[in-house]
């Protein structure tokens, strides 16, 4: 390992300020030093040479972080595109790119993974020689096509540990809900990257519900095999990873802060507080059985392929720390994203009456009936997930349940922790609910639009209960929307043309 290459440095320096993969740009981080991994495939043996940088940021705060930049070494003179450095290592000048933007770099990069390189580990045969391009939509990571057959995703903010997305790719392969996995790329404990299956002809979630919301197509066999495939997900990780309990009040307390924060940013959702806090008491009492879950769920993270759905990017949310990203939370936290997202598209595609709650009965329904206690949770949770995606843009949809008590989902055999099952109970409703709202009104010059959705008898088995809905006149553009929903966009793979126990429940 070699560190502090000052001209390198400068120009990690200058790349990351200029990348949507760095995120500390705005607290006044300044490089500290630059580390470079051992070689990968040494200069001499074919050109390029391949190793990786880590390039430590340094913060005001005392906090550092490492972010991972794959380079490709030529001879002097010999580099094929604008090098970012010339540096002379170990007694010979090399000049330096970026491996994502040299073709022969990147195929290079596979190579190893097919041969067996130091740091790669693959778990199924990987092909060599296939040609390498870069996507470009990408923001804390980036992923690079190789072929039709494999995408791989370079990690750029590096942490000690393992890297959730190998992790739970590890955990699901082989269910037929995620990309198969190729292998992985790791340094001293820290993973660099993942390699899997490039999907074939997939189609993004969002833009799906979006576009059906759009023409007031039904979307509702989409929806329910969605919940399928989550329920699936969430029982594979409950057999190989732990599982724990969190005691609802924590979770209430949790809930009751964030309330608190979105107010002081929107004080408009004032009116909303005590409505709020009763909903979170409601969960006081209950014990949460928590495990791994996807941490991120939204239809952006779900692509349709001629095989059917397959969640992907099981990251987590960026903004969290690897610990935080890695602890036992509720499935319902998962279950509760995926329905504000149909909410995201109902609104973002101007859907007729009716689409969203069928959209959203038909996932529940997939994903399997819910106990009470259960739906109570849900709609503490889908409160929670509120507050907090209302902060970056108050413009949004914001879903806010009513009357959590009276709201009972059809009992009966569900996913794991997502409700206790009882047999007793038929498949045919729920109990009803009567919930009310104040009529509409101005705040600020914000007009604010709300009605009551009761899902009762005669609704969809698996059907959340009663909510209330507010918009604003001024919706979010598409673009706006998705960002919210989606801060870490994938690429399109492969394009080729009271004791109460609370249920139990545990790419690419």
């Amino acid at each position: 390992m070699n560190r502090n290459h000052d001209p390198l440095l400068g120009a990690l320096w200058k790349l990351a300020g200029n990348a949507r993969w760095f995120s500390g740009r705005s607290r006044g981080g300044v490089p500290s030093q630059v580390e470079l991994t051992d070689w990968f495939r040494p200069p001499g043996e074919a050109s390029p040479g391949l190793r990786s940088a880590l390039l430590e940021m340094a913060y005001p705060t005392g906090e550092t972080e490492r972010y991972h930049v794959p380079l490709a070494f030529h001879a002097a003179g010999e580099c094929p595109t604008e090098p970012l450095a010339r540096i002379e290592l170990e007694g010979t000048g090399f000049d330096v790119a970026e491996v994502a933007d040299e073709p022969a770099a990147m195929t290079a990069l596979l190579d190893c993974l097919s041969s067996g390189a130091p740091g790669f580990v693959a778990t199924r045969e990987v092909p060599s020689g296939l040609p390498g391009r870069r996507y470009r939509g990408e923001q804390s990571n980036t992923s690079i096509f190789f072929g039709d057959l494999i995408v791989g995703k370079i990690f750029r903010r590096i942490e000690n540990g393992p890297n959730v997305d190998v992790e739970m790719h590890r955990a699901l392969s082989g269910s037929g809900a995620v990309a198969e996995l190729f292998g992985w790329w790791e340094w001293h404990g820290a993973h660099l990257g993942i390699f899997l299956e490039a999907l074939p002809d997939p189609r993004d979630g969002f833009a799906e519900a979006c576009s059906a919301a759009g023409t007031g197509t039904s979307f509702t066999a989409q929806a329910e095999e969605l919940g399928h495939q989550l329920c699936r997900v969430h029982r594979l990780l409950a057999s190989r990873f732990p599982t724990s309990r969190l005691p609802g009040r924590e979770l209430a307390a949790q809930s009751r802060s964030r309330l608190e924060a979105a107010i002081l940013e929107v004080p408009l959702l004032g009116q909303f507080r005590e409505m709020a806090r009763r909903t979170y008491a409601t969960i006081e009492d209950l014990e949460l059985p928590t495990q791994r879950i996807h941490g991120d769920c939204h239809l952006g993270q779900a692509l349709l392929t001629p095989a059917g759905w397959r969640y992907v990017d099981f990251e987590g949310e960026p903004i969290k720390s690897l610990p935080e990203r890695r602890r036992p939370d509720s499935p319902l936290r998962d279950v509760a994203g995926m329905l504000r997202s149909f909410d995201y598209a109902a609104a973002t595609g101007h859907a007729p009456a009716g689409w969203r709650e069928e959209a959203r009965s038909a996932f529940l329904h997939g994903y399997g009936s819910l106990s009470a206690d259960a739906v109570t949770l849900l709609l503490a949770y889908e409160l929670d997930k509120a507050d907090s995606l209302l902060l970056p843009d108050a413009r949004l949809p914001l879903l806010l349940p009513l009357n959590p008590g009276s709201a009972h989902a059809p009992p009966g055999p569900g996913p794991p922790g997502a409700g206790v099952p009882d047999d007793s109970a038929d498949e045919t409703g729920g109990a009803d609910a009567a919930v009310g709202l104040g009529a509409d009104a101005a705040d600020g010059g914000v007009d604010r639009l709300a009605h009551v959705v009761v899902l009762g008898r005669g609704a969809a088995p698996g059907a959340a209960a009663s909510a209330a809905r507010i918009t604003c006149s001024a919706p979010a553009p598409d673009s706006q929307t998705r960002d919210a929903q989606a801060p870490d966009a994938h690429p399109t793979q492969a394009r080729t043309s009271g004791t109460a126990q609370a249920p139990d429940v545990h790419p690419a």
